[in-house]
């Protein structure tokens, strides 16, 4: 039986992974389209988490490379909205 539940444990983990990776996926793509400072915002809080469970789940190399360049990544997107929100670009609309 307890064979059954570490079995079962271990998809729940997997199955959140991806969860958690493909919502860190949908908000990336959405902040890199419409460079919102916002968006890139909860791509960093998102990454960060990401990262932090990824590394605690996986616990081999790999998990934490992966865990790693995740937690990097939450740097890069805070650096992102921070230059976004202090020097927003200008959109075509503005310049003319």
């Amino acid at each position: 039986m307890s064979e059954i539940a570490d079995a079962l444990n271990n998809i729940a983990g997997a199955v959140m992974l991806l969860v958690t990776f493909g919502v860190l996926a949908f908000f990336s793509r959405m902040a890199f389209r419409q460079k919102s400072g916002i968006i890139f915002m909860l791509v960093a809080g998102a990454s960060l988490m990401a990262g932090l469970y990824w590394g605690d789940q996986v616990q081999d190399v790999m998990g934490m490379s992966i865990g790693i360049v995740l937690i990097v990544y939450s740097f890069v997107s805070s650096g992102m909205a921070l230059k976004l929100i202090l020097k927003p670009e200008k959109k075509e609309s503005e310049e003319d």
